[in-house]
């Protein structure tokens, strides 16, 4: 049985670009967090040029993990307070991409 599909389907599939959605959100997190800006849904799907549902569901994924890997570095997601969504006005959650911080290293006294 064939199931038939669209071309954009099909030149996705086979297209080099492979990263995925989630991969795209954390960057776009991580980009605004290194300008100084905090992220929410309404600023990522318009930056992205997605919808709000695909950008809150790939930000629940990232929630979910605690953080999200780009380039090799594991980076923690974090709420950074309340934002107005600059398309609504409306009061909304913000986030943002940062390193974790590392534990200080315990001295052993008894080597």
């Amino acid at each position: 049985m064939r199931i038939e599909q669209t071309e954009t389907a099909i030149a996705a599939f086979y297209g080099k670009d492979r990263t995925t959605l989630r991969d795209k959100v954390a960057l776009c997190i991580l980009t605004a967090t290194r300008q100084g800006r905090r992220s929410c849904i309404g600023t990522i799907a318009a930056e992205l040029g997605i919808g709000d549902n695909s950008a809150s569901g790939r930000l629940n994924e990232i929630k979910e993990a605690g953080g999200h890997t780009i380039a090799g570095v594991w980076y923690k997601l974090e709420a950074a307070g309340t934002m107005k969504n600059p398309r609504s006005g409306i009061t909304v959650e913000a986030w943002a991409l940062v390193l974790p911080k590392r534990e200080p290293e315990q001295l052993n006294l008894f080597q």
